[in-house]
């Protein structure tokens, strides 16, 4: 593909800047990704090539890059240039009421495979916590009696420290520095739009995809033949359809057991299996899952079940001890009856 800038574009000249207001707008538009990478990069090449520039036409080039390169999010393949955009080129992208990257996240972390989602997302988390783009302008930021910009780091730090606990603010916790935070209400409401966007995103990057909040696709699984799919924001179970074969896990989907394992870990079982808290509804259902569709052994399945109950108890739940036991005599795991 030729490139989009004639060789001799003057990068200041206003015709050349239209020209890529206009492409950037097409591309961010249609979702034109490996187009839009390809133009933020020849950008970026232009711009270090043409030396010194003018602050602001190079804040403009670094705006048009940042949309671009977020555009062109989930076919970015190397971890470096992911890292880069959450360290240096995201305070634009959280500006645009036309991207949301979160979306764009979410598209890159089902469509590749990825052995460990977790450990990526933490790299994402490090790096924006080490981004100092300006986010919010001229507005500053007050912490702890020290004055500085409304960087992206500043905005997170201010945030972080109004837990009282842990280091994130509890619903609660969140609704109050909204509600009373001196530096926030100073904001415009467009920049208060944006940070709200960097702590949201933030918070989605925290969530472990180990996790029934923090997994990134629906639940399905088969119970009694019958194809279900759990929503794991409404985490309300919804019937796909009858068939007698497992489903082909999606690529980069955690194992079925992992999934049971976090969900018991955060005390959440239940909720995981669409049922109620009481112990034999649990037990059923796990049974059938893993015996059925599974295709588990009863007593590998029972010393699973087992083993759930206690990661639960650790979570603060007790009741799930009488699913399964370890028989002495014949020296294998069995459900309780």
């Amino acid at each position: 593909m030729n490139d989009f800038l004639d060789i001799n574009a003057n990068l200041a000249d206003p015709e050349t800047r239209e020209r890529i207001v206009q492409l950037t707008e097409h591309f961010t538009h249609e979702l034109s990704m490996r187009e839009a990478k390809k133009l933020a990069r020849e950008i970026q090449t232009r711009l270090a090539d043409a030396g010194s520039m003018p602050r602001e036409v190079a804040d403009f080039y670094h705006v048009m890059a940042s949309r671009l390169l977020w555009t062109a999010f989930p076919v970015l393949t190397s971890e470096n240039e992911q890292e880069e955009l959450f360290a240096i080129a995201i305070a634009p992208a959280l500006r645009d009421d036309n991207l949301i990257i979160s979306t764009r996240i979410w598209a890159f972390l089902i469509e590749q495979d990825i052995p460990d989602r977790d450990a990526l997302k933490k790299n994402w988390r490090e790096a924006l916590l080490r981004n100092t783009e300006v986010l919010t302008q001229p507005s500053f930021v007050t912490l702890q009696g020290e004055t500085t910009r409304g960087t992206v780091q500043r905005w997170l730090r201010s945030f972080r420290a109004a837990a009282t606990e842990g280091e994130w603010p509890t619903k609660i916790e969140q609704a109050s520095y909204f509600v009373s935070d001196k530096n926030f209400h100073a904001l415009t409401p467009l920049e208060q739009a944006s940070v709200k966007e960097l702590l949201s995103l933030y918070e989605l990057l925290s969530r472990s995809s180990m996790t029934i909040e923090g997994v990134e696709e629906d639940i399905t699984y088969i119970e009694d033949g019958v194809l279900k799919e759990l929503n794991k924001e409404t985490r309300r179970v919804e019937i796909v359809g009858a068939t007698r074969r497992r489903p082909l896990p999606q690529r980069g989907m955690p194992d079925p057991t992992e999934l049971l394992r976090a969900a018991a870990r955060n005390g959440e079982l239940a909720a995981f299996l669409a049922v109620e808290e009481a112990p034999l509804a649990v037990q059923g259902v796990l049974r059938r899952r893993l015996e059925q569709d599974q295709g588990m052994s009863q007593s590998a399945a029972a010393q699973l079940a087992v083993e759930l109950a206690n990661l639960s108890a650790n979570a603060g739940k007790q009741e799930y001890f009488d699913m399964a036991y370890y028989d002495e005599a014949t020296k294998t795991f069995r459900w309780k009856e």
